[in-house]
């Protein structure tokens, strides 16, 4: 049996909540935003997480809070990106 793993762009403009939490699909986002047309504001905050320390991934998840979690995931959780990968067709 085939199963369809959604695209980055199904994650960008189109619901995919039944794969991917809200933490995920933002640090989907912030992996593959040189793919995507996001706009000029989403795609500098998604630029602005890779040169942020945790201290400022702290204050933009004040605003941001599920960027700053699916950021800090990505680069902390063991297996956290591979689960991604693995549900992602890229």
């Amino acid at each position: 049996m085939t199963t369809n793993k959604p695209t980055i762009e199904n994650v960008a403009y189109g619901d995919t909540s039944a794969v991917f939490s809200e933490d995920e699909r933002m640090a989907i986002l912030w992996q593959y935003r040189h793919h995507l047309a996001l706009g000029s504001f989403m795609t500098g905050l998604l630029a602005i997480m890779d040169d942020a320390d945790a201290s400022n991934v702290e204050k933009i998840g004040k605003g941001y809070p599920a960027l700053a979690e699916g950021v800090t995931r990505w680069r902390n959780e063991s297996g956290y990106a591979d689960s991604i990968r693995d549900r992602l067709s890229t």
